[in-house]
């Protein structure tokens, strides 16, 4: 059984405990990304894209639009609709059994 531990994102498979996708990617991710952001760090541009992220489920989940991210949720509202899409689902962790992640979004052609 798979599961995760949200607040040290530590993912165990069958109680063993599995490196996650972000954690291997992650000397990728800070030296790709740090110097092609907006931003003036990668934690203030992490921080926006968490808030944006859970933003968008509130809306999957609840249809909730948030009124600090509108313009980013009502952008992902108009893509879904313009491609026809249905999401399928939205947070599916999964593991081939040597690595863990989290799908944010799973959709489908209408």
């Amino acid at each position: 059984m798979l599961t995760l531990n949200e607040e040290t994102h530590t993912y165990t498979l069958n109680g063993k405990v599995i490196p996650s996708v972000s954690e291997v990617m992650k000397p990728l991710s800070d030296s790709y990304y740090s110097d092609a952001l907006k931003f003036n760090d990668l934690s203030e541009a992490q921080s926006y894209g968490t808030g944006v992220h859970r933003a968008i489920d509130d809306y999957i989940l609840f249809g909730i639009i948030s009124k600090k991210y509108i313009r980013e949720v009502l952008a992902f509202i108009k893509f879904m609709e313009k491609e026809q899409l249905e999401v399928v689902y939205n947070e599916r962790m999964l593991t081939n059994g040597k690595f863990a992640g989290t799908i944010d979004l799973v959709a489908k052609h209408k």
